[in-house]
């Protein structure tokens, strides 16, 4: 009994697995030879055509254009049929957006004008003569409102190198003073490796309409040579009586550089003899004041009544002031008074002294009527400088010389 019960279990399991095993062997199926070789036969086919196809470039095929289309592509036609007209409205707006002449635009490209050279205009184009040492050309316009003159430093050209046959061997820059006040300049930034700088930098000097007539714009233009030592190449002077500054537009002005200083702010202030002598054991310098000589007459006076102020200043800062005993009527006065101030040697190269030739009396009384400052490079240029330097080097000697004046 319990055989026939098991016998009756195992034939459906039985069952079950034939049908799998006949499953598996027709998933299994072997293909047929006659169609692989088809297969394969195919295969070869396509890769004969492909590389024969190989040798020449493929072929592209162009659309054509629509007759509508051709007309609007002739010349000038973008600019007369307009993009919403009647005529073409058969054509796709893309199309004829496409035809349209591309205007000037900016966006993933390059603007040419940003890198055009500019052209020198035909004025400046000149053959600078033999020994030129530069040209310089600035800016003036004055502004009476705030009394304040402004200048605009343009541009140097033709400037010489510093080592000859070396082209733009030269680091240039411009120091801008307002004359008579020698002592206080701007400077501009420094052009590296170049005889034709172009600066564009503005400047401001505070000062009253009143004074323009007497004052004198001056440009130094100095070499940055190793060692931070500066050399002179050359001043160019701008008297303002000679420049129209009452107009409210800037007034371009150039002149060529001169070596000589005294060449280039002329005066006729007159000249003044004086004497230093710096003891260095004493610390003390003595400036002896001799006389004057070709003073000027200020206007509206017949007789000259003068003194002399001395100002002496350690950075710019004034320290003591004296002034002569004044000469009446005279246009060539004689003082001869000495002053004392202590200098202490580490003051040297800081200090300088300032002598004024004063009107004492008269309509234009206390009238500074000419002027010469002494003192380091910091401060002083020229004749005056040599003075300076002979005297600091030539112990307890008095050294005498002339000095012009100036306003």
């Amino acid at each position: 009994m319990a055989g026939g019960v098991a016998l009756l279990l195992l034939l459906p399991l039985a069952y079950t697995l034939f049908r799998c095993r006949r499953r598996n062997n027709a998933v299994y199926e072997d293909i047929p030879e006659s169609s692989l070789a088809r297969k394969r036969a195919s295969r070869c086919s396509q890769a004969s055509i492909y590389s024969a196809n190989q040798s020449r470039p493929i072929d592209f095929v162009l659309p054509s254009i629509p007759p509508a289309l051709a007309a609007l592509a002739s010349p000038g036609a973008a600019e007369t049929t307009s993009l919403s007209s009647s005529e073409s409205s058969d054509i796709p707006l893309w199309a004829r957006l496409a035809l349209l002449e591309p205007g000037p635009t900016l966006l993933g490209g390059l603007n040419p004008e940003l890198y055009r050279i500019s052209v020198e205009t035909p004025e400046e184009e000149v053959v600078f003569p033999d020994g030129h040492v530069g040209r310089v050309w600035i800016g003036l316009q004055y502004d009476s409102a705030g009394e304040r003159l402004l200048v605009s430093l343009i541009k140097v050209k033709n400037l010489p190198s510093r080592v000859y046959g070396c082209n733009n061997c030269c680091d240039p820059f411009v120091r801008i003073y307002v004359l008579p006040d020698e002592r206080r300049y701007v400077q501009s930034k420094m052009k590296k490796k170049t005889c034709n700088p172009k600066f564009e930098e503005n400047f401001i000097f505070q000062m009253p309409s009143k004074n323009l007539e007497e004052r004198i714009l001056k440009a130094t233009v100095l070499d940055s040579d190793r060692g931070k030592r500066y050399n002179v190449i050359g001043h160019a002077a701008f008297p303002l009586k000679d420049i129209d500054l009452t107009s409210n537009e800037m007034c371009i002005q150039w002149k060529d550089l001169i070596k000589d200083v005294d060449t280039v702010v002329p005066c006729d202030a007159g000249e003044l003899l004086v004497s230093l002598c710096y003891n260095d054991n004493l610390e003390r310098l003595t400036v002896t004041v001799c006389e004057a000589k070709g003073l000027k007459m200020p206007e509206g006076q017949t007789t000259l009544d003068s003194f002399v102020k001395l100002i002496f200043m350690i950075e710019n800062k004034q320290i003591k002031s004296k002034k002569t005993v004044p000469v009446k009527k005279s246009t060539d006065p004689k003082y001869n008074e000495s002053f004392h101030f202590r200098l202490p040697q580490k003051c040297l190269n800081s200090a300088s002294v300032l002598l004024q030739v004063t009107v004492s009396g008269g309509p234009n009384k206390d009238k500074i009527i000419g002027r010469v400052v002494f003192g380091s490079y910091m401060f002083v240029r020229g004749k005056p400088l040599d003075h300076w330097n002979e005297t600091i080097s030539a112990g307890h000697k008095q050294i005498r010389h002339w000095q012009k004046l100036t306003l």
